[in-house]
């Protein structure tokens, strides 16, 4: 009876160690499954690429060639100019699912309960869900952020002026012939000669009030914030009535998105190709937008210990999850950088194993976007 109570304990031990016991296994290499517990993914990184690009317009004024004559300003060109800049690169990282890395588990009491997000990404075992941004592609729009030109708004005085025409008569008299001038007065358009030096002076008007309030020169002035206030509004008038002679710049915003995977082996990848005169153009125009990803191998220890410990290292059955191999990002345009970044790519790292008799009694959590271990307790 001694005998049988000490065999007893021994061999419920090990039916409990048998039932405890965890198997991840491929997809793609998972045959006659009969029962699973849940299916999950390893995310992949992809870069959305948006670069914001300004369209200024020059329009001439209507006085263009009678600045330098009534102005004394010099150089101001009479003809439409269009110029295309970038003013922004942004790089986000988009995860993604890799159909490649999905994995089957088959659990028996070692995970409790387990959360993925909706794409199928493992977020946690043996812990509730914890919140994460949502990963979603911004939406671009084109914006136009420049006042339209209406330069009718700058007339103060009438455009039309009084002409005096001069003809003749003959009179005869007795010993001589007289011509005599005859007046005649009519209303026409004034010359864009005429508007232009009508402007000029009023433009010159307009600075001498300013310098008289700024003097003090006009006793019966207000002062104090009413002051700055009527400079304010001096200081626009005098900028509308200029740009009848410097002329106008139109800017809009235009925004563009690219979406590129990039690849373990392969550093250049050419986004589109830009044009000082025409914005976004098709290959074989402007300059290329290169995006640069070089791999830091930060992973490359990771590596040689799994090869010269692969036969001593006992068979790998526990939860895969990555360990990101983490890249240096610029984007350049003709080797002028516009942006420079260091990112984490999950799919250039390392697939790794959480031994199964380490998993029970533990909370792992994984971050959705590498599939990296976030934290352990």
């Amino acid at each position: 009876m001694k005998k049988i109570k000490y065999i007893f304990p021994i061999i419920i031990l090990s039916i409990i160690t048998a039932c405890s016991t965890i198997k991840v296994s491929n997809i793609n290499k998972s045959y006659n499954v009969k029962n699973y517990d849940f299916i999950y993914s390893l995310p992949y990184t992809s870069f959305d690429i948006n670069i914001e690009l300004t369209k200024e317009t020059y329009v001439p004024g209507p006085y263009a060639k009678y600045a330098n004559k009534y102005l004394g300003i010099e150089n101001i060109s009479t003809k439409e100019a269009i110029n295309w800049y970038i003013t922004d690169i942004n790089v986000n990282t988009i995860a993604k699912i890799d159909t490649t890395k999905y994995f089957v588990v088959q659990s028996k009491g070692l995970i409790n309960s387990f959360s993925l997000t909706e794409n199928g990404i493992l977020e946690s075992i043996n812990t509730k869900s914890r919140h994460h941004d949502n990963i979603e592609n911004d939406k671009f729009t084109t914006t136009p952020f420049s006042k339209e030109i209406n330069y009718s708004n700058t007339i103060i005085k009438s455009p039309l002026k009084e002409k005096i025409d001069t003809t003749y008569r003959t009179v005869i008299t007795d010993s001589t012939t007289r011509r005599i001038p005859v007046y005649s007065k009519r209303i026409v358009n004034k010359t864009i000669k005429d508007r232009a030096e009508e402007a000029s002076l009023f433009i010159i008007k307009v600075r001498k009030r300013k310098f008289r309030v700024l003097t003090g020169l006009d006793k019966d002035f207000p002062d104090g914030e009413a002051v700055k206030e009527i400079i304010k509004e001096l200081d626009k008038i005098e900028e509308e009535y200029l740009s009848l002679f410097i002329g106008e710049k139109i800017f809009h915003k235009y925004n563009y998105s690219y979406n590129v995977i990039p690849q373990k082996n392969k550093i250049d990848y050419v986004v589109c190709n830009f044009s000082r005169d025409k914005g976004i153009v098709s290959e074989d125009q402007g300059n290329e937008i290169v995006l640069k990803v070089k791999n830091s191998e930060n992973t490359y220890k990771i590596s040689e210990f799994l090869k010269l410990n692969k036969e001593n290292l006992t068979k790998q059955e526990g939860i895969v999850y990555r360990q990101p191999e983490q890249v240096a990002v610029s984007i350049e345009v003709n080797n002028n950088i516009f942006y420079k970044n260091q990112l984490f790519i999950p799919q250039f790292g390392e697939i790794l194993y959480l031994n199964k008799s380490f998993i029970k009694n533990k909370s792992i959590s994984f971050d959705i976007k590498t599939g990296a271990i976030k934290c352990i307790e």
